[in-house]
């Protein structure tokens, strides 16, 4: 099992998501912490991210829309970088959003 840090960047966008959407990142991240290869959270890398900071981010989803960025810190802690819609994941602003 692995223990879950936020950046402050996290922190803060994950209180603008609605209802719906922060408990099923509550969800989800249960399931990060258990096992982060697990199958609902359609882990892959972001080899954008990676590429650009020259480690390992992961991203996995929340819903059909919304995912979330984290890497591992260390054997037993990850660390959540960023939650917002998948739009804003994959769109031009990638260095902006990554608070890595």
């Amino acid at each position: 099992m692995y223990l879950l840090s936020y950046t402050k960047k996290f922190q803060k966008d994950s209180q603008k998501l609605n209802k719906e959407v922060k408990k099923k990142l509550a969800k989800q991240l249960n399931l990060l912490s258990e096992n982060p290869k697990h199958p609902s959270l359609r882990t892959k890398k972001n080899h954008v991210a990676s590429q650009l900071y020259k480690k390992q981010i992961f991203e996995s989803s929340i819903n059909i829309s919304y995912r979330f960025l984290w890497k591992y810190q260390n054997e037993k802690i990850i660390l959540l970088l960023f939650v917002g819609n998948h739009q804003i994941v994959e769109g031009k602003s990638r260095n902006e959003i990554y608070s890595v």
